[in-house]
């Protein structure tokens, strides 16, 4: 007896590789939009997702503050994305004077702007009252105008 062989629908074959496709393509999507390899930021249309921008010293930058804090948003289901604005030693003073700074704040739509002074600054009255609280008036100004918060980070203080 000869054997036959199995006669398949031609639709049916022609459907599997499709609907294969196009469930690989969402899952992939949909591994990003979840943010399955980490936070996505705000990548994607019509997320809820909140801007930071970090402004400050090396405190902000060396242990790379602004991610860290995207990272533990995302652990605690929040999208952030976060700039940062920060060179070793600079004073909020220093980043008033600086030219990038006003249009950085204006870049993207940023709902909260860190403000971190240099680690020893605000630790003496003096330099409190003559720099740390201009710039912080200054930058609070141009922060608000842009449509964000100000938010002042005071750093640990040195141990002597």
């Amino acid at each position: 007896m000869a054997s036959t062989p199995h006669s398949t629908h031609p639709m049916r074959s022609r459907a599997i590789p499709v609907v294969a496709i196009a469930g690989l393509a969402i899952a992939g999507f949909g591994v990003f939009q979840l943010g399955l390899f980490g936070n996505p930021g705000c990548g994607f249309p019509g997320v809820t997702c909140t801007r930071v921008l970090f402004i400050g010293d090396s405190y902000t930058y060396v242990n790379d503050l602004p991610a860290t804090f995207a990272d533990l948003a995302w652990a605690g289901g929040h999208r952030v994305e976060t700039g940062t604005l920060a060179t070793g030693g600079s004073t909020l003073a220093a980043h008033v004077a600086d030219p990038a700074t006003a249009p950085m704040i204006a870049s993207r739509a940023w709902n909260t702007v860190v403000l971190q002074d240099q680690s020893e600054e605000p630790a003496f009255a003096a330099d409190r009252a003559s720099e740390m609280y201009p710039a912080v008036a200054q930058l609070t100004a141009t922060i608000r105008a842009a449509g964000a918060q100000p938010l002042l980070f005071l750093t640990w203080g040195h141990e002597a």
